[in-house]
């Protein structure tokens, strides 16, 4: 739904709009993370982590999801093995996301799912390994920010 993301600070017009813009906003909510691979690829990483930050606290990360973010933080377990927990853990951490370049790298690669290469050059990288040992760092700073 082209320009849901602005939903976030619209201000209802009308009586009407006052009643819908709440689901619309719950929609928002549950649906943007998933959309950004697909139709908000492209969308600055900064509005992105605003976005994601102005949500309501959805859902707390399973302790099964968070130990696989920790593992994949620490280095025990491959991105590919880990993508899955990686992106839930993402969305739905409870605390503001960090104006970091690695939480900014986190979202264009797990979020957004920009190729290595891509990130690589965008955030002036070697290479993938650059890119995977940011990811881990944006991880271990995601749950240190937990408690």
């Amino acid at each position: 739904c082209s320009g849901s993301h602005a939903l976030l600070i619209a201000r209802p017009l009308s009586e009407a709009a006052a009643q819908v813009l709440p689901a619309v906003y719950e929609r928002f909510c549950r649906d943007f993370p998933l959309q950004l691979r697909e139709m908000f690829g492209e969308l600055d990483v900064d509005v992105v982590r605003m976005l994601l930050t102005s949500r309501e606290p959805g859902t707390r990360p399973s302790p099964q999801v968070r130990r696989e973010a920790q593992r994949f933080a620490a280095g025990e377990i491959a991105y590919e093995h880990a993508y899955a927990a990686l992106f839930t853990y993402l969305v739905s951490v409870q605390t503001p996301l960090p104006a970091s370049d690695e939480v900014a790298i986190a979202i264009r690669k797990v979020l957004q799912g920009a190729g290595w290469k891509m990130v690589a050059q965008q955030f002036q990288l070697a290479g993938r390994k650059a890119v995977e040992h940011c990811l881990r760092q944006a991880y271990r700073l995601l749950l240190s920010l937990e408690g």
